[in-house]
């Protein structure tokens, strides 16, 4: 099998092992919180290979298992997967004031359930990565751009009328509801 095939079944395929940074995403606290409950060895089925400084986390259900204890305050990690979909937008408020005024406000805001976070640069898996840098722009002059790997595949649409795309987010929006009672 190719070098590519084996790339795409990892994209494609979701992982049973996680790393500290993924975990920490998923149960939605710090890294350095969860390397804490690594240290005490609260995080089920973790390990570290042999030779190697990182940890490799199992997930049971898509999320990591933390062991409870009955003393002190309870764990405020997340349970249950995340159900409501990531949100990435821009601040353009923010990037014309970087402009006019020299400043360097973060203008990428990400929405994941309740926890909200701003940054200059945004990193979606291994795949994609959304850049602000007004200090160099690329030869079109964009300041903000979204880098895509190549194997990622992409596809454009063009409404011909506002009607048309009006009608298209109604039909996914019924879809959506469809799949929330099945599920």
């Amino acid at each position: 099998m190719s070098k590519k095939k084996n790339k795409e079944k990892k994209v494609i395929s979701s992982p049973t092992i996680v790393g500290t940074t993924e975990a920490a995403s998923l149960l939605n606290i710090s890294s350095p919180r969860l390397r804490q409950l690594l240290q005490q060895g609260r995080v089920i089925g973790a390990y570290k290979k042999e030779g190697s400084k990182f940890w490799c986390i199992p997930l049971k259900n898509g999320m990591p298992q933390i062991e409870s204890r009955n003393w002190g305050p309870k764990g405020t990690w997340r349970k249950r997967p995340r159900t409501v979909d990531n949100l990435i937008y821009v601040n353009r408020g923010f990037i014309a004031s970087n402009a006019s005024s020299g400043t360097f406000k973060a203008p990428i805001t990400v929405n994941q359930g309740t926890k909200s976070s701003s940054g200059h640069e945004v990193k979606v898996g291994d795949l994609l990565k959304l850049v602000y840098r007004p200090y160099a722009p690329l030869t079109c002059g964009a300041t903000l751009w979204l880098e895509v790997a190549p194997e990622v595949p992409i596809t454009t649409k063009t409404f011909s009328t506002i009607r048309e795309s009006q009608q298209i987010y109604e039909l996914e929006k019924e879809l959506k509801k469809k799949k929330k009672k099945v599920s």
